[in-house]
């Protein structure tokens, strides 16, 4: 279900920071999602495993592939496409950060 909805997909989201993350991120990419965003609450890339150098020689290899990081952020609300019927199955639109940043996505992956 996640790559059939990735193939259809322009914008991707990927909210938490682990190695869960990194593979929605990866395989949005190969399945031809164009913009992939990473949510972090962390200080950095993966603080848990690598250092603060490190994290950005990551980030900076992810954002050459189409994939930003961006650290500190925390997800707050989602945005649907648009209202839709009672009983219908919305679909994302965009994600609203905490710190106020509206992210459109099509596809969002939980890591």
């Amino acid at each position: 279900m996640v790559i059939e909805a990735s193939r259809k997909s322009k914008r991707g989201l990927v909210l938490g920071g682990g190695f869960v993350s990194l593979d929605f991120a990866t395989g949005f990419r190969v399945n031809g999602v164009q913009k992939v965003v990473i949510l972090t609450r962390d200080p950095y890339f993966w603080s848990g495993h690598l250092d603060s150098e490190s994290s950005r020689l990551m980030k900076n290899l992810l954002s050459a592939n189409g994939v930003e990081i961006m650290t500190e952020e925390e997800a707050d609300f989602f945005e649907p496409t648009s209202l839709k019927l009672r009983g219908s199955r919305g679909q994302i639109g965009a994600v609203v950060t905490k710190s106020g940043k509206r992210l459109e996505a099509d596809v969002v992956g939980v890591g």
